[in-house]
């Protein structure tokens, strides 16, 4: 399938992407990102060469490094690895972290948390891949939070540190860890369903002083 009925479509919802993650920008200034951002091609039939689209790309044109905050709607377009101390910050409210399957990882010689979300709500942390931290996600304060799809893996404490209210954790795994699998402390209305946190130093799921939470299909 070629032209541009078929190219129009993709063209809409990647600007519509662009513009809610900043509903700032002008329609030129997303035309312009989208052009900057795309992977050249060469007709051959004019001998031109155009852009291509790349959405995540143009969602995210620098990369974050290990120990940045992200204050804004981010796909991860490069793994980020062997960071000495923190993975990544979220740094405020409303925050949608999509990882788009790359990696977050330590360089094992400190590495605090891969995920840090501290006193910020209404998060989503998706499709990350997070290993060698001493926790892969550290949660605390924080409430409404939506952790899913993620692989947490070799943390030297624990898998997830979570102290907050009305968080769900699905479809994580969660392997691995030199402590708990997910370690739950202070919090109410929480949801845990379908995680496997299997192969953990200590139990898979501790919950302390956790109330109405509602645990579902998870593999221990």
């Amino acid at each position: 399938l070629s032209g541009t009925s078929m190219a129009a479509p993709h063209v809409a919802v990647s600007a519509a992407l662009l513009y809610q993650q900043n509903p700032s920008l002008s329609p030129d200034e997303i035309e312009n990102k989208l052009k900057e951002t795309g992977l050249p091609i060469y007709d051959s039939g004019t001998g031109l060469t155009f852009p291509r689209i790349n959405v995540a790309a143009a969602l995210n044109v620098e990369s974050p490094s290990c120990g940045d905050t992200i204050t804004q709607n981010t796909v991860l377009t490069e793994d980020i690895l062997n960071c000495p101390d923190e993975g990544l910050i979220i740094g405020a409210d409303n925050i949608t972290l999509d990882c788009n399957g790359r990696t977050i990882g330590s360089d094992g010689s400190s590495g605090y948390w891969g995920i840090e979300l501290s006193r910020k709500n209404y998060a989503t942390i998706k499709n990350c891949n997070i290993a060698g931290f001493d926790y892969g996600f550290y949660l605390v304060n924080s409430n409404q939070t939506t952790i899913t799809d993620n692989d947490i893996s070799r943390s030297r404490l624990y898998g997830a540190l979570i102290l907050g209210s009305n968080t769900t954790i699905s479809r994580n795994n969660i392997t691995n860890s030199g402590g708990y699998g997910i370690y739950m402390l202070h919090g109410n209305a929480n949801i845990l369903a379908y995680n496997e946190v299997i192969d953990n130093a200590y139990p898979g799921i501790f919950l302390d002083a956790s109330n109405g939470k509602t645990l579902d299909y998870n593999k221990i």
